[in-house]
Parts: C-alpha cells; sequence; structure tokens
C-alpha cells in the first residue's frame, strides 16, 4: 500500500511535465502564424480576448533574435499563445499559457524537478527550470502567473542564454 501511494505521487508529480512535449509539438508543427511580423507591443492587443489571460510579448536585447509572428496554439486542453522567433537560421518558439496548479507547485520544487530529471538555473533576473524532451531543450519559467516555455532550433546554451535574456515588458 505504501508503495502504491509512492508510485501515485511521483506519476503525479511528473504528470505536469508532459505538457512540455506539446511545447516541442507547437515548435515543429510549423502551423503559420494568425498575425505576422507586427511590432511585439501588438502582441497583446491582438490577444486581447482570445486566449483568456494577458499575452505579453517577449522581447530579446539581441538584435539577431526577430520577432515573426503568432498565433493562437493549444497546450494540453488549454489555449496558448504561440510566438515565433527567428534567431539566425534558426527558429525560436515560446508557449505562453496558464500553468496548471499542478505544473505551478512542480516548477518551485526541487525534488519534483529532479525526479524528472530536470534542472534549475539562475539565469539573469530569473530561475528557470528545464530539461530535455525529444532531443530539445525546453526552458519553462512562470511570471505573474503566466508560463512561458521555449523551445527552438539552438543548442542548449544558447537557448538558455536567449531565455536568460528574455524580458517580458
Amino acid at each position: 500500500r505504501v508503495g502504491g501511494v509512492t508510485a501515485t505521487a511521483s506519476a503525479a508529480d511528473v504528470a505536469p511535465f508532459g505538457l512540455l512535449g506539446d511545447i516541442v509539438a507547437r515548435h515543429t508543427d510549423q502551423l503559420p502564424t494568425d498575425i505576422a511580423a507586427q511590432p511585439p507591443d501588438q502582441v497583446t492587443s491582438w490577444f486581447r480576448g482570445k486566449v483568456g489571460f494577458r499575452v505579453r510579448s517577449v522581447e530579446f536585447a539581441e538584435p539577431e533574435v526577430r520577432f515573426v509572428g503568432a498565433r493562437v496554439s493549444q497546450i494540453g486542453n488549454q489555449l496558448a499563445a504561440k510566438l515565433y522567433y527567428s534567431v539566425g537560421d534558426s527558429r525560436l518558439t515560446a508557449v505562453v499559457f496558464q500553468p496548471p496548479a499542478s505544473l505551478e507547485r512542480a516548477l518551485l520544487d526541487d525534488k519534483v524537478v529532479a525526479r524528472w530529471g530536470g534542472r534549475r538555473e539562475q539565469l539573469g533576473s530569473r530561475v528557470v527550470t528545464y530539461r530535455s524532451v525529444q532531443g530539445y531543450t525546453v526552458p519553462i519559467f512562470e511570471h505573474d502567473g503566466i508560463a512561458y516555455a521555449f523551445t527552438g532550433d539552438l543548442d542548449q546554451r544558447r537557448l538558455l542564454q536567449l531565455v536568460g535574456s528574455a524580458r517580458l515588458p
């Protein structure tokens, strides 16, 4: 019985991180944008009333990172905002969504993060949790109750560097 409870608790702890596979799927699906490369500050107004939460654009200090466009998407069973960027010849995808409470709790629990093979690091001014999913690094952080998850066709070091420099105007 105790073993059954432990196994159930472990499965429950890991379940929230299943959403990271959805992040990779959103990156690889290559669906077209709903809005083209408008100034990133217009992203917030375009998403108003479409996803049920305030979508902040994600901006990067590096001139090599260019905003390409955005679309309404889905993570798990909820709506999300998918933001497309180019980084030189590579693609970067940011997915913005309201995290389920189980994911919010898991992101703050070092034991759970370690159990699912992830890592937490201080990157710039924020703590970022990340792990490898299907060969892609997927960093995620929370800001004002909204999750920002990233993946891209970049090596892990470069992706984490960009996520650490991300600004939410």
